[in-house]
């Protein structure tokens, strides 16, 4: 009763310590206001049970997200990420989850662009980044995943920038590519014609040139092309 009402900090912290069982730790845990006594009681309790009941139950958000920085159970987080009201709490457990399957699954189902955004930071296949850069709808949680570091391969760059229809994804692939070989094939390919366009600065190639002067397609675009003969 000490531990639950006495508003000396130092007292409560002292009478919580005492405390051995752990159900009752966790009832004073789920109305506690103070985040220090909160986190001496997540310490002091082990039992998975009793910690999920936390989380999934309190209604109080600073609790469950004390509480989710303490765990490091995936299945628990898991748990959290995908059903929290909060966003924050859900974010905060969805830094912490390395399951691809739990991350796409929040990626297209969490309705805060802030949530997909920090799960899409946690994916490691390129092949879902790719996808997840062509077709979502939130160009935020798209630039998220072109810019995630473990895209590398200039030709996953490539099929993005010749495939994208979104200008901001298809221009940040476009400038991973070094290969004038691929800036041709995005000259020729590209959905979108800014980006295929935008190549012209790296390509040299003389029958590449030639072609785009005498297909005339755009005058302004083949004038650039001429000038670049010319200076060769």
């Amino acid at each position: 009763k000490v531990a639950i009402e006495d508003k000396d900090e130092s007292v409560k912290m002292a009478a919580v310590k005492k405390i051995s069982n752990e159900e009752n730790l966790a009832n004073i845990a789920l109305t506690e206001d103070n985040a220090k006594i909160r986190s001496i009681i997540f310490d002091r309790i082990s039992d998975m049970d009793i910690l999920e009941n936390i989380a999934l139950n309190s209604k109080k958000a600073d609790v469950r997200l004390d509480l989710v920085n303490k765990l490091d159970d995936e299945h628990l987080l898991k748990q959290i990420a995908l059903n929290d009201s909060d966003k924050i709490v859900r974010s905060e457990a969805v830094k912490k989850i390395t399951d691809e399957k739990v991350l796409l699954e929040i990626i297209s189902n969490d309705d805060d662009r802030f949530v997909r955004q920090i799960a899409v930071k946690n994916i490691k296949t390129p092949e879902e980044l790719i996808k997840i850069a062509l077709e979502d709808d939130d160009q935020f949680v798209r630039n998220h995943a072109i810019t995630n570091p473990s895209i590398t391969d200039e030709d996953d760059f490539k099929y993005v920038a010749i495939n994208s229809t979104h200008e901001e994804v298809a221009a940040e692939a476009l400038s991973h590519i070094t290969l004038e070989k691929n800036f041709i094939d995005i000259l020729k390919n590209a959905k979108l014609e800014s980006i295929s366009k935008s190549t012209l600065d790296n390509i040299d190639d003389l029958e590449t040139l030639i072609r785009i002067v005498l297909a005339n397609e755009d005058e302004e675009f083949s004038l650039r092309a001429l000038n670049k003969i010319k200076v060769e």
